[in-house]
């Protein structure tokens, strides 16, 4: 997150906290729903094979 914010936006917390929320719905929120979407496929399966 740090490599992608520009340093003159690193200046106040508020800033901080906006690039920080922007990078959390852009890129980390998505990856950690399709890891948490595999998760529960894999249980799902995983209970159909019981």
């Amino acid at each position: 997150m740090y490599k992608n914010t520009p340093v003159s936006e690193l200046s106040s917390l508020e800033t901080i906290e906006k690039h920080i929320r922007e990078q959390w719905l852009e890129v980390v929120g998505p990856e950690v729903g399709f890891f948490l979407s595999n998760r529960q496929q894999e249980q799902n399966q995983d209970g159909l094979a019981q």
